[in-house]
């Protein structure tokens, strides 16, 4: 956690509950929702800001991912003794802290104080804000380069439609005219292990000058942002470190050091400003929130800090039940608890009664599927496995549809889809989001590389392995994936080698002749067999598959010896066992052209694991697969339709959003866009 310190720290009273009394509000930006018991011009504004961060890392990097894979939530409250249960802690004590900012795998939570909300609190979240963003769209960058740039646009200000960048930070810029540098070679070589990272007074000088480089690269002469970039471009390639700072910044570490030294003791200090349209951020919306919520959602900020801060986040759960004993969110913050505590069964019972209580709380729904993850993991039955794999997929699917910006859902729902054997498309497309909401997680590159394999698409499983390796994700992983795919492609290669030596050397079946060896009696009864079955093959091979069981049935009777029998018996069970595969899969195509999807899918898989070989397992594969997507498509639009029906149009539009991208035929697309759109037109 990053964090400003204001004061030193002082001794707290026993934390108590926020009072009941207190107005809290909830703001929702385009892209961030706040919570607040201070005034709503305030908590406008401290969203607001963001938002236009925002819209100019958009409009200076167009290609630039800046929609966050998890919920970002800030807390903004109305004064230090408010804020002061809820701020981090030295040996138990609170911190008096102007705000700090918490990554976690399901949220990122802000939280400041309102009344300081100057550019010295905003500054930590603009920072940590823009390492998301450079940690989302870049392959790993030199530390003193990451920091560099989050220090750079820490300092983002907006006035009158006009944003500014890159304002010198005073406190930097008095250090470094004071004081000698750290030698290039040395900045350049520091990592998250070295002491100038982690020690107090050496962490404040490897961050004034990692900002005053990036400074002087971006904001000095035009070609600045260039070297930059082709110096982290060379790194990339495995370029020495030294060699690939000569070779981008057009200098020896020294040369640099006495451009930089000279730079920092100018005295001018160029920053830029653009405009920003009041449009690109968007309208808030101001909505007064319930007692019960206030403590539930401050609940999850006090379990977001750590164990050591779960008592107190029981007590505001257990406040809220008292009220509404119903309240789904408080129902799940306990079974947060309860996971927390390994307690996983009453943890699962909590997050059914939830879902149940509030079926459209997307991080509910998550929580309940990946709960059912965890125990279909530790299933021992069948039975078991396949009741868990199903509710799973149903809750995280709902999840990713309430929210589907919400990437850990897409993930965990695609990872359900490796337990089969083969994996329909359902499962290809959610985790084909996840890797592209989470392009450096290794595991949703590699259980992406795994489904595709298993659909036997070796081109696009290599491509996942290429875009791992350039997207930084660490070596183990990626070596894992590609191992993947060179076991595919020896498969098919020995596949290819079997093939053609069959071809060369006939059926396998005795051809009664044996070189320049005098015949035994029977040879001529022999040779006629072989014709005959042969002739019973290449009708098999040109559909003709009723004859082929004629000619089989007379060759078992008339065969002359046993090895015959068995062997025309053989090809004879094998081609009623393709009859009967073959008929119920035409019984299911029929099926699901007269619409009746389910009873199409109850018969395909019945079939399951009874193909006579590879490519007919692999055939109902993909159709059973398409089916499944028809029906789930089915039963979402028609979950869009009902809420169309019942007026609730917004929830409407957030079901039919992503389906127009999942829908498994043009035409269903089409559909689904065409209700969309008439939605959003509707007032």
């Amino acid at each position: 956690m990053a964090m400003l310190l204001l004061t030193p720290a002082a001794e707290t009273a026993e934390p108590k509950l926020p009072k009941p009394n207190d107005r809290w509000i909830e703001v929702r930006t385009a892209n961030f929702t706040l919570f607040s018991n201070a005034n709503e011009r305030t908590t406008t504004a401290a969203g607001s800001n963001l938002e236009q961060l925002r819209a100019v890392l958009g409009s200076l990097f167009g290609g630039m991912k800046l929609t966050s894979p998890v919920p970002t939530t800030i807390f903004v409250f109305d004064h230090p003794k408010s804020f002061a249960p809820y701020s981090l802690l030295d040996d138990g004590k609170a911190k008096e802290l102007g705000g700090y900012f918490s990554p976690g795998p399901l949220a990122n939570n802000v939280a400041i104080v309102g009344n300081r909300y100057s550019r010295d609190v905003s500054s930590i979240i603009y920072h940590e804000y823009i390492h998301y963003v450079l940690n989302t769209n870049q392959a790993e960058l030199p530390l003193w380069l990451n920091e560099g740039l989050a220090e750079l646009y820490s300092t983002f200000d907006v006035e009158d439609g006009v944003a500014s960048i890159g304002y010198p930070i005073g406190t930097h810029l008095e250090w470094l005219r004071n004081n000698p540098l750290i030698p290039m070679a040395e900045l350049v070589a520091i990592d998250h292990d070295s002491p100038e990272y982690n020690e107090g007074h050496r962490r404040g000088v490897f961050y004034a000058q990692s900002w005053a480089l990036t400074h002087m690269l971006v904001m000095g002469p035009p070609e600045g942002s260039s070297r930059a970039t082709i110096y982290a471009n060379l790194l990339r390639q495995g370029i020495d470190d030294e060699d690939a700072f000569r070779q981008a910044m057009g200098g020896t570490y020294r040369e640099i050091e006495r451009e930089l030294n000279h730079y920092v003791r100018g005295r001018k200090f160029s920053y830029s400003k653009l405009p920003v349209k009041e449009q690109t951020t968007g309208p808030s919306t101001v909505t007064e929130m319930t007692y019960p919520e206030v403590l539930t959602r401050l609940g999850g900020l006090l379990m977001a800090l750590g164990p050591d801060r779960s008592e107190f986040a029981a007590a505001h759960f257990a406040a809220a039940l008292r009220i509404d004993e119903n309240y789904g969110p408080a129902i799940a913050g306990v079974g947060r608890l309860d996971e927390l505590a390994g307690r996983d069964e009453a943890a699962l019972a909590r997050y059914r009664r939830a879902a149940e209580l509030a079926p459209d709380d997307f991080m509910i729904n998550y929580l309940l599927g990946d709960a059912l993850f965890k125990q279909y993991e530790s299933a021992e039955s069948t039975e078991e496995k396949t009741a868990l794999r199903d509710q799973a997929r149903a809750a995280l699917r709902r999840a990713a549809v309430l929210r589907p910006s919400f990437a850990e859902a897409w993930a965990k729902l695609g990872t359900t889809y490796t337990w089969d054997p083969i994996p329909n498309d359902m499962g290809v497309k959610a985790m084909e989001h996840a890797h592209r909401l989470l392009p450096k997680r290794g595991d949703v590159g590699f259980n992406l590389t795994l489904l595709y394999l298993r659909r036997d698409r070796l081109e696009d499983a290599m491509e996942t392995v290429a875009r791992m390796r350039a997207s930084g994700v660490d070596r183990q992983t990626v070596r894992a994936a590609d191992e993947l795919t060179v076991s595919l492609e020896n498969r098919r290669a020995e596949a290819l080698a079997r093939a053609s030596q069959a071809e060369i050397g006939g059926s396998g079946i005795e051809n009664g002749t044996d070189g320049g060896i005098q015949r035994s009696p029977g040879a001529a009864e022999r040779q006629e067999f072989t014709t005959r079955y042969n002739e019973a093959v290449a009708m098999i091979n040109a559909g003709k598959i009723d004859e082929a069981i004629t000619q089989l049935e007379t060759l078992v009777v008339e065969a002359p010896s046993e090895d015959h029998v068995r062997t025309a018996q053989g090809l004879l069970d094998q081609t009623r066992v393709f009859v009967s595969y073959r008929t119920q899969a035409e019984k299911a195509l029929a099926l699901s052209n007269s619409g009746e999807i389910e009873a199409a899918i109850e018969v395909l898989e019945a079939l399951t694991g009874q193909a006579p070989d590879e490519i007919q397992e692999a055939e109902v594969g993909r159709f059973l697969a398409k089916l499944y997507a028809y029906r789930d498509f089915q039963v979402h639009y028609n979950e869009a339709v009902d809420l169309v029906n019942t007026g609730d149009l917004a929830a409407a539009i957030d079901i039919l959003e992503p389906l127009v991208n999942t829908a498994p035929t043009a035409q269903l697309t089409a559909m689904a866009d065409a209700l969309l759109k008439d939605l959003r037109k509707s007032p």
